[in-house]
């Protein structure tokens, strides 16, 4: 035996300690691969859907809460007035031709308005009461009516059916004579206005009115429309829009229907030129834009009113009565002052006041000359 087959030693069978075994790459990442027994400790992330509809959910939430904790306690509501345009297929109602069928269309939401008001006069305090008419024009208690029948800003009550309510003066245009009263109710019975434009001399026309403040009852008349007249200017400087009409009532505030049962002007007393046989009517379409901005804002476009309830007088305006929140209930006036001059002017009626008012402008301040108890003083007065 050689010695080299004595010393030969297999070299497999040499394992060096410095030649360890190291695991190969797949051996390696097999450690970390899902197992059956591993599968069920990793933590399964939320389907997608869900993540997106909790987070929808809390954005409406919050939403929500900005908008009934600080935008809606500061949000008035506007009423919605039925107003129908002729030119118009929607809202276009069904045409009607017999009086009858039309006054038991609209009937319900003709009523009685009173109104009390008490005024200086030279045996002292005394009150009086005056009744007309009136025109629910939304279902949630808005009524149309004459200013002159409930501006003095007395108490006024209305009969709806056959309940009687308080009501509060939202506002008015003495020029117009337009007022907007409100009662504490829903879901009344009310009529459409239709767009006066459309008008013609000769149209048949209906009026209908409370006659004797509701005692006898409602009155109907039919007519047709005799004049149509735009910009006429009345003594006082006011230029205001007049329908004229033989359908008369005799009560202020009745409504002028045409022949499909909508309104398209309220009688009016308060105008001069009316004659036993002409009635005159304010057109809708200027009820229509005084009335929504009373609604809305409490004053009418012009936004110009002094505030007071007044008469003619030889030596000046007596103040007969001062509206609320007006700019004479803040500057002093007082019921029984006698106006003797505007802005240095002398005044001797109310249409004299009215016109030295006009020439102002919204914020401008109005210098009104007052006799007192004996003492003459200026007031200003912030229109």
């Amino acid at each position: 035996m050689s010695t080299d087959e004595l010393n030969f030693e297999p070299e497999k069978d040499i394992i060096s300690e410095e030649n360890e075994y190291e695991p190969s790459f797949s051996e390696e990442l097999e450690k970390y691969l899902p197992t059956p027994e591993n599968t069920d400790k990793i933590k399964k992330p939320y389907p997608a859907w869900l993540i997106s509809s909790i987070t929808a959910l809390c954005t409406c939430i919050v939403v929500l809460l900005v908008y009934s904790l600080l935008i809606f306690p500061h949000i008035k509501p506007s009423a919605v007035i039925s107003y129908v345009n002729g030119s118009s297929e929607y809202g276009k109602t069904e045409e009607l031709t017999a009086i009858g069928a039309i006054s038991e269309k609209v009937l319900p939401a003709v009523i009685s308005v009173s109104a009390k008001t008490d005024y200086h006069s030279f045996f002292g305090i005394s009150s009086q009461t005056v009744s007309g008419t009136g025109i629910v024009i939304t279902e949630n208690g808005y009524i149309l009516t004459c200013y002159s029948l409930v501006g003095g800003n007395g108490e006024v009550t209305v009969k709806i059916g056959q309940d009687t309510y308080t009501a509060k003066l939202v506002g008015g245009d003495a020029s117009k004579d337009i007022a907007v009263i409100k009662v504490d109710a829903e879901g009344l019975a009310y009529a459409a206005l239709e767009n006066s434009e459309s008008v013609r001399t000769g149209d048949n026309v209906i009026a209908i009115a409370n006659v004797l403040g509701g005692d006898i009852g409602v009155s109907v008349t039919k007519g047709i429309i005799c004049g149509v007249n735009k910009g006429v200017t009345l003594s006082n400087g006011v230029s205001i829009n007049l329908l004229q009409t033989d359908a008369i009532s005799g009560s202020a505030g009745g409504c002028l229907l045409n022949e499909k049962g909508n309104v398209i002007g309220m009688l009016t007393a308060s105008i001069s030129g009316q004659s036993d046989k002409i009635g005159l009517a304010i057109p809708s379409g200027d009820i229509l834009a005084v009335s929504e901005s009373i609604i809305n804002t409490g004053l009418a476009p012009s936004g110009l009113i002094i505030g007071i309830r007044g008469a003619d007088g030889e030596h000046g305006v007596t103040v007969e009565t001062v509206n609320d929140n007006t700019p004479a209930k803040k500057a002093g006036i007082k019921a029984g002052d006698l106006i003797l001059k505007a802005d240095g002017n002398a005044v001797k009626s109310v249409a004299e006041l009215n016109k030295i008012r006009d020439t102002h402008k919204k914020g401008d301040t109005i210098v009104l000359t007052i006799y007192r108890d004996g003492d003459i003083t200026d007031i200003n007065v912030e229109l």
